[in-house]
């Protein structure tokens, strides 16, 4: 009950960031609140992702994903201040242009991130990606300097009047550098898909862990739809860079909630499942954690003075690589206590 307590209350408030966040979004719509709501949406978008981004420390434990992870935050978190700056703080047509430029950096490197983040599922925590793959970020680096500089050769976005303009509808269109940039997303997309399905697989042969790949299957298709230019889509889901920075978090998260990346949770119920009669005692002998198989009087051990055996129930943040394979499991710390 405890463990399903602990998991619910961060759901429940993520749920409700997200959903007062959209109530702002459609207040908005409707010039409702002013300013205000759209501000406030933002702060609410901004606490989300960064609080998320805190939580991967606490708890990755492969610091290749890790590693991948923190710079997903990153971007995420780029994507939307970019956001903010282009509808809420900026009004020259300049600054406006190279704002929408620069969303094309998150664009271009989150999926990368998740093609790197799925080749790491199930390896080694101490596994590292080969020289080969990691080449790969020249692709995105290239496309990226080709649309910041758009402005000089116009390969991505053509202004119909010749010279750079606004970002607004019917005033540009979409030259061959735009679909080679939206190819690599896809395909980025496509290759991360088809390692989710394969990965999901549960060693066991009983089924397959299905969630992160559904949710994959949504982000493809909602991008789909979107530029598509659908008017229900576009009227209900037409924040695109929070929809997709939701998205990518939801996949990461029910990766690593299924256990595909693995993470330093869920220690206190595998301890409590043991079939091992063990407790956790404190300094003092008090009993903190004892595991189902344990009596309700199994007495903490003592040492030939008669004290109690020091058992901190410790809870490291990252096990360290050099820790053993069962201490990668449960804290290194704990020790059984025994009858004296």
């Amino acid at each position: 009950m405890k463990g399903t307590t602990k998991h619910l209350l961060p759901t429940v408030f993520v749920c409700t960031v997200i959903a007062i966040a959209y109530a702002c979004r459609m207040l908005a719509k409707f010039d409702i609140g002013g300013p205000a709501v759209n501000h406030i949406r933002t702060a609410l978008y901004l606490l989300l992702f960064t609080l998320w981004s805190f939580s991967l420390d606490r708890r990755i434990i492969q610091r290749q994903t890790l590693h991948c992870l923190r710079l997903t935050a990153a971007l995420m978190l780029l994507w939307l201040i970019l956001r903010t700056l282009k509808y809420s703080v900026v009004t020259g047509p300049a600054a406006g242009r190279y704002i929408w430029y620069l969303y094309y950096l998150p664009m271009l490197f989150l999926p990368l991130l998740g093609v790197y983040i799925a080749l790491s599922m199930g390896r080694s925590e101490d596994y590292r990606l080969s020289r080969g793959t990691g080449m790969l970020s020249i692709i995105p680096a290239a496309l990226f300097l080709l649309v910041i500089t758009n402005d000089l050769h116009q390969q991505v976005f053509a202004f119909k009047s010749g010279v750079p303009g606004l970002p607004v509808s019917g005033t540009y269109s979409y030259r061959p550098l735009y679909f080679i940039c939206l190819g690599w997303m896809v395909v980025c997309m496509a290759f991360s898909l088809v390692c989710l399905f394969r990965k999901s697989r549960i060693p066991s042969g009983e089924g397959k862990r299905i969630a992160p790949f559904v949710l994959g299957c949504a982000m493809l298709l909602y991008g789909i739809l979107y530029l598509s230019g659908i008017p229900a889509v576009r009227w209900w889901f037409g924040d695109m860079n929070v929809m997709f920075c939701l998205l990518y978090a939801a996949i990461y998260e029910s990766c690593i909630r299924c256990r595909m990346i693995p993470s330093n949770t869920g220690y206190v119920e595998l301890f409590e499942a043991s079939t091992l009669a063990a407790c956790i005692a404190d300094r003092s002998g008090r009993i903190v954690l004892r595991s189902r198989a344990a009596g309700k009087d199994m007495p903490a051990r003592r040492r030939g003075s008669g004290s109690f055996d020091p058992m901190a129930c410790v809870f490291p943040r990252r096990p360290s690589a050099a820790a053993t394979p069962f201490g990668r499991t449960m804290c290194a710390s704990w020790r059984s206590c025994v009858p004296g």
